[in-house]
């Protein structure tokens, strides 16, 4: 049985990442997201999804989560809202125990993005999927060089940790 603390550990030291959403386009989530981590100090392998293109920001670009060529312990959703539970739907399917959610447009709009986001954390709390948001800037782990951040911080590790759900707070 896996313990929380390794459950954390997944989360916040993943060996592998994938970013689905990547984009070539400047100003994009998933064009921000993917050059903040692509430029970090993490060392492992990182995947970026993009149903059209091939290449995001130079690196090879896969269709859909399940064509990567191995599993990943984290994958960063930066796609509209409305996208988000059928991925999260597909990360279990493919065993994907982390997932961090940067789509806005869920209870702070209303009713209707109430519901969806309730359905997004039922699906994840009933799969056992670590969910990280929805409607986050991102997340940082020194000790892992994880930074995944709409935008490039100079971060230096400390004896600090800073959980927040502000993201002007946080940066």
């Amino acid at each position: 049985m896996e313990t929380n603390k390794s459950k954390l550990q997944s989360l916040f030291f993943p060996s592998s990442i994938a970013i689905v959403g990547a984009s070539n386009q400047l100003g994009k989530w998933g064009f921000n997201l993917s050059a903040t981590l692509l430029v970090s100090p993490f060392s492992g392998p990182v995947y970026l999804i993009n149903s059209h293109e091939r290449l995001v920001l130079g690196q090879r670009a896969y269709p859909d989560l399940r064509s990567l060529p191995q599993k990943v312990d984290l994958a960063v959703l930066a796609i509209p809202a409305l996208q988000t539970v059928s991925l999260i739907e597909e990360c279990v399917h493919l065993k994907i125990p982390n997932a961090l959610v940067v789509a806005s447009n869920f209870k702070e709009v209303g009713e209707e993005g109430a519901r969806l986001e309730e359905k997004l954390v039922r699906t994840a709390k009933n799969s056992g999927i670590q969910m990280v948001g929805p409607n986050t800037m991102g997340m940082v782990c020194t000790p892992a060089g994880l930074e995944i951040l709409f935008m490039p911080l100079e971060i230096k590790a400390g004896s600090v940790d800073i959980i927040s759900q502000s993201g002007n707070i946080g940066s």
